[in-house]
């Protein structure tokens, strides 16, 4: 192999991964937790990665298994909510997803990403 192919391969070896998530893609909000897939007995915190620019954030948990709305959160200016004391996610699936505003129209969302509440 010639020395200048060798020392391309080594320098590509030595590459670290970054330390920080991606930046998600321009209109699209990345989500933290919970996270698509996870499942536990126990979710009441919904937290994502803060949107540039972005005033507001709603987020909106609903039932899988008949699309029915179980808690849409009031405008938020955090990047984090948490499910108030009144609702109790009951064992079956969800999900969940989070609209970012500025002046009053949408500029970002997650679309929506499933989670289990187990027994």
């Amino acid at each position: 192999m010639p020395r200048s192919m060798e020392s391309v391969l080594r320098r590509q070896s030595w590459a670290s991964p970054p330390a920080t998530p991606a930046a998600a893609p321009a209109g699209v909000i990345l989500p933290l937790e919970p996270k698509e897939g996870s499942s536990s007995g126990h979710i009441d915190l919904f937290r994502w990665q803060a949107v540039p620019g972005a005033e507001t954030y709603v987020v909106k948990v609903t039932a899988v298994t008949d699309g029915r709305v179980l808690w849409e959160s009031p405008a938020l200016t955090t990047a984090e909510a948490h499910l108030p004391n009144t609702i109790a996610l009951e064992p079956e699936a969800y999900y969940w997803q989070v609209t970012a505003s500025a002046g009053g129209k949408p500029v970002a969302e997650t679309g929506a990403i499933r989670f289990l509440v187990t027994p």
